[in-house]
This record gives structure tokens, sequence and C-alpha cells, in this order.
């Protein structure tokens, strides 16, 4: 007996292959301002194009990977959370302020790469590198949680799951027909031979 359940009670793969909007249910909120959206990468293009700020850009010139991101992004919110610019550490009285001093940034910077840039470098890693900053700033943070990898990585991930799923699925057909043709399961089948 191998002592291995493939019931499904068990929290096996099976739970893993759900409805793919699980997985995008909670709405992604702005690194700069209130706005919510859907999913993370509405979210992430919203803030490229108002604040001149990609998340994914960033990451690449600064070198830095998935748990370097989580500190980032909890760091950016802690820092426009208490209204204070990322790029000047000037702080405001008010979120909308900083907000409207953002977008006029935005509006004045002329090349939208040199405004990258400008965050990349304002973001020295002794700033946001630091343990605090590995606890989410908001709960189950979509953007954390889905938003850090490009796009094209996550619809790799997402086929790679889908074919996961599908195989899972006829994985399970298969021992349901085995049970119905022969009356005997396939775990019962599996102890017999080990």
């Amino acid at each position: 007996m191998s002592g291995v359940s493939e019931n499904a009670n068990d929290g096996g793969w099976e739970d893993w292959c759900g409805d793919e909007e699980d997985d995008q249910g909670t709405e992604t909120k702005s690194l700069f301002c209130d706005k919510r959206f859907p999913t993370p990468q509405a979210c992430l293009e919203f803030d490229e194009s108002t604040f001149g700020f990609s998340l994914h850009k960033v990451m690449k010139i600064l070198g830095i990977e998935f748990y370097d991101a989580v500190q980032l992004v909890n760091y950016i919110r802690f820092m426009t959370f208490s209204s204070t610019d990322v790029i000047t550490k000037q702080k405001f009285d008010t979120a909308g302020a900083l907000e409207e001093f953002m977008k006029q940034r935005k509006a004045g910077c002329l090349a939208t790469d040199s405004l990258i840039e400008q965050f990349s470098k304002s973001l020295p890693s002794s700033d946001w590198k630091h343990d605090k900053f590995f606890r989410p700033f908001i709960q189950d943070d979509p953007l954390v949680m889905f938003g850090l990898q490009e796009p094209d990585d996550v619809s790799e991930e997402m086929e790679k799951t889908d074919d996961l799923c599908k195989l899972q699925q006829q994985m399970n057909d298969l021992k349901e027909q085995i049970l119905e043709k022969t009356g005997v399961s396939v775990d019962e089948l599996t102890d017999e031979l080990y």
C-alpha cells in the first residue's frame, strides 16, 4: 500500500484546477492613486499611461526578481499611502496633491522612458530592500500575487496550468472508465501492484 491518497478532499492538484477567474477575483489598486482595476495588467497599464511608471521596465532596469519586486511594490504603496513622491521624496499634504504632482510631471516629460529611468535612479535598494516590505501593504494584493511577471510569462504559466488541468481531468476520466469496466478502482489496482 503506497499510503498516497488521490481523494479530492485531500487538497491535491485538483484544488489548483479551478476557474481562471479565481486568480483575478480581487480588484487591483493602482500604485499611485485609489483607482482600482479588474486585473493587475490593467492596473500596470494605467500606472504607465497616467504616471509614467512601468513596474516591469523598472524591474528590468534594476535587475530585480520576484522577491525584490514584492519589496519594491510594498515600498511604493507605503510611500503613496504617506503621500510621498517616490522620485523626489517630497511629502504632500494629501494623496490627491501627490497624484496631481505626478500627473503634471508625466505631462511635462517628453519621453516616458526617461521618466522610467528617473524612477529607477530614485529607487536605491537601500530605500526599499528591507524585511518590513515583505509584509503585504495590501492584504492579498493581486499586483504582488499575479502582476509581477511579464505578461508573456503569465500567459505561458496559465497555458501550462491549463494543460496540466486538462491532463488531470483526462486522468480522472480514465480512472472512472476503468472503474466502470472492471469494477476495480485505480487505487486498488495500484495497491495490488505495489
